[in-house]
């Protein structure tokens, strides 16, 4: 997933960006694909996690318990976490493929900018391309994803105890846990054909955005 979805949804979403907002223009910044710290690993896994957790938060009133786990009872609460599990399993490689896509603009140093014409009494914007992407995804792993895994925590606790409450926790690190190869993976490919066709932007310093005295 880490290595086909961005070729397909890297220069998708430029395109419906590019239809969205019109305005702004795409360039790269001449920079070497960043290294992957202990800290920018655990940020990903976690992210996924938590995109997932959000995703899960939608799925489980809509796919009935007994879709996955045939000897369950047409009853069987959607809080049950074999069936929580399960939804997990197919719902991980979906987060690993979206996150995916903003590791690739952002390895990629990919930026927009939006500039105004000459008169215009108007702000200019620069901002890199994968936090306007990331502005979706965060919608589904932020703090509604947080909100549910402490639902889920609270549901446990009060119908099964403290050891299934505590497995909530467990599959969510699982979960985590095992996007690491796809992002070692990820790491090691070179993302800089997202640059093609695109105009080189020159690097800013702190003279460049100076106070000017009135």
């Amino acid at each position: 997933m880490a290595l086909v979805i961005p070729r397909i949804l890297g220069p998708l979403f430029i395109k419906i960006k590019g239809g969205i907002w019109r305005d702004y223009d795409n360039a790269y910044v001449d920079l070497p694909q960043p290294e992957l710290t202990p800290a920018r690993i655990f940020r990903r896994a976690l992210y996924i996690g938590l995109l997932t957790m959000g995703i899960l938060s939608i799925l489980i009133y809509i796919v009935p318990p007994r879709l996955l786990l045939p000897a369950v009872g047409s009853d069987e609460s959607i809080y049950n976490m074999a069936f929580v599990s399960s939804i997990a399993g197919f719902v991980v490689p979906i987060s690993i493929a979206m996150w995916s896509v903003s590791w690739s603009y952002h390895d990629a140093s990919l930026v927009h900018y939006r500039i105004p014409e000459d008169g215009k009494d108007e702000l200019y914007e620069i901002e890199p391309i994968h936090l306007r992407y990331d502005s979706f995804l965060k919608g589904y792993a932020g703090l509604s994803s947080i909100i549910f895994i402490i639902n889920l925590i609270a549901v446990q606790l009060s119908t099964e105890g403290q050891l299934m409450a505590l497995l909530v926790l467990y599959v969510f690190m699982h979960m985590s846990l095992l996007t690491l190869p796809s992002i070692y993976v990820h790491s090691r490919m070179n993302h800089m054909w997202l640059r093609k066709n695109l105009p080189k932007a020159r690097r800013f310093t702190k003279s460049d955005v100076r106070i000017l005295e009135s």
